[in-house]
């Protein structure tokens, strides 16, 4: 007889229990819910501790330059040697906002939404002192929401490091991104010309994407895109689900998980390969500096601090050493030369008159 499995024997009881999937989903999306409200009332509370963090942070030199030296690997596997160049020599401050929220309305606006603010002093890469990153938080037709971004330019200096690129440090495939984005909305009116150009554009950023050159610094980040969801779709999907959740808790509608027929299984999983968002790490960049960088700056600038002072501490230890070393080394009698030659033998004589020498027997 067959033995039955511990697994099969613990479904079995799960199936018999009165507690439905349903049941469980319920409990899930309040959690959902509850998670947005508690982001709420953080940023309420954390906004001002923020503000005033940097009124001191500002007058710490290097301090944002040492927090992303000291970047978890999440964030830190996104930096190519030059991107960790400009970021140490040239950074000097970085911000997150939730710019949708308002703290005065904490009831409105979306706490999801991001604004990344990075200010730099002139550098030999490119001619902007301020790069603003914004994402928005869209909800899909699967009513799962995604955050969504629009490619910000970069006017990169010229430079004979990367031939025909300059000092482009994506190579080419920012400037291309952020073309066929425009061109993406000119071909909305239907123009042949506007989709063919379009068409072109595309070609050639995969042709590049390709290449791999382009993805691995971290400013192609500013390139990302996204899942392609307007605010008018997002507002619609989001005011469907705040209906359907108050039917399920009036009871008016039974709990039910998504219908695969609400939306195609490709809507947002295509657009997630697409050449044009996979770009620097994309969202999942954008959740990291905000979630971990951004609220753990201080813990990551006391680190900085803690190697610096091992390496100083490192430093002063061996300098001791050479120091006693130095001192033992002049403690030593100086050795005086061989005698050579005539002056050799004549040390040799006289080396045996200061020998003892034996009693005679009598």
């Amino acid at each position: 007889m067959e033995e039955e499995h511990p697994r099969d024997t613990l479904l079995g009881d799960l199936v018999e229990n009165d507690v439905t999937y349903e049941d469980l989903l319920a409990v899930e999306r309040d959690l959902w819910d509850a998670e947005v409200e508690m982001l709420r009332h953080q940023i309420v509370v954390y906004e001002p501790i923020y503000a005033r963090r940097a009124a001191f942070t500002d007058r710490v030199k290097n301090f944002w330059p040492l927090v992303f030296e000291q970047a978890p690997p999440e964030i830190d596997r996104y930096f190519t040697i030059d991107d960790q160049k400009i970021l140490l020599y040239s950074l000097l401050s970085f911000s997150v906002h939730r710019f949708e929220f308002d703290t005065a309305a904490p009831s409105k606006g979306d706490p999801r939404s991001l604004s990344f603010r990075f200010t730099f002093k002139e550098n030999e890469f490119f001619e902007e002192t301020v790069l603003e990153k914004k994402f928005w938080n869209r909800m899909g037709k699967d009513h799962i929401c995604r955050l969504v971004s629009e490619p910000v330019r970069i006017t990169w200096k010229e430079g004979v490091n990367k031939e025909k690129f300059g000092n482009d440090l994506t190579y080419g495939v920012l400037d291309l991104v952020c073309d066929v984005f425009e061109a993406e909305k000119k071909a909305t009116n239907g123009t042949p010309k506007a989709t063919k150009e379009l068409a072109r554009l595309q070609k050639e950023l995969k042709k590049e994407m390709d290449k791999g050159l382009g993805g691995h610094s971290f400013f192609a980040w500013f390139g990302y895109v996204g899942p392609k969801i307007s605010a008018e779709e997002s507002a619609a999907n989001t005011a469907k689900y705040a209906e359907k959740r108050r039917k399920e808790r009036a009871g008016e509608i039974e709990v039910a998980a998504e219908e695969d027929d609400d939306y195609e299984d490709d809507d947002y999983e295509d657009q997630d390969l697409n050449p044009e968002i996979l770009l620097g790490g994309g969202a999942a960049l954008a959740t990291h500096l905000a979630e971990e960088l951004w609220p753990d700056a201080l813990k990551f600038f006391g680190l900085a601090l803690e190697e610096t002072t091992k390496s100083d501490s490192e430093f002063e230890s061996d300098d001791d050493d050479v120091e006693e070393g130095d001192e033992d080394v002049d403690e030593q009698p100086a050795k005086m030369p061989e005698p050579e030659g005539e002056d050799a033998k004549i040390a040799e004589d006289d080396s045996d008159d200061e020998r003892p020498k034996k009693k005679r027997k009598n």
